[in-house]
């Protein structure tokens, strides 16, 4: 199957948002706790940020299906409630810098930073911040490797980005 077909059943799989961003983003999506900082978004399905933080996603990112954000980070201490006192939860925001590409099944937690150009593997659980171009995977999330530092600085100064191509190759740029 071409591309471009491709595209069109996506288009009628999500809620396309065709504006100056080129935005994808699925048709139930929790915009109150999200601020899109960037152009050449692409989100899938079932995208869940649980707490009262935000996700703040900057330009050319991508995130496979079954994202979840957990930004209100419990507190067990002797506060005279079990299993604990939700007034003690500390609430932070979850950062998703440029190029990154999220895998399925990815938990992050609030707080974290998921560093410029980095890769999640799918069913990651993120409890730490995410060096650039750092590639991780497993529970907890562990770094495996990095991208090369020359070769991604290349791509990334002459524009070789995925989704921007991909959105001129259908006349959406």
């Amino acid at each position: 199957m071409k591309y471009i077909e491709r595209i069109r059943m996506c288009i009628i799989y999500h809620n396309l948002k065709i504006d100056r961003h080129k935005i994808v983003i699925p048709l139930h999506f929790p915009s109150k706790k999200v601020t899109l900082k960037g152009e050449f978004i692409h989100i899938e399905p079932n995208f869940r940020v649980l707490g009262d933080g935000k996700v703040i996603i900057e330009n050319n990112c991508i995130f496979a299906e079954k994202f979840t954000a957990i930004t209100n980070l419990h507190q067990v201490k002797e506060s005279g409630m079990l299993p604990y006192n939700s007034k003690d939860d500390i609430v932070k925001n979850v950062n998703i810098q440029r190029n990154v590409w999220i895998g399925a099944n990815v938990t992050i937690f609030g707080g974290v930073t998921v560093g410029e150009g980095a890769v999640i593997g799918a069913n990651c659980l993120v409890t730490h911040d995410v060096p650039a171009r750092a590639i991780v995977g497993g529970v907890p999330a562990h770094i495996i490797r990095y991208r090369d530092k020359a070769k991604y600085d290349k791509q990334n100064k002459a524009d070789n980005l995925y989704l921007p191509s991909k959105y001129k190759q259908i006349g959406h740029v």
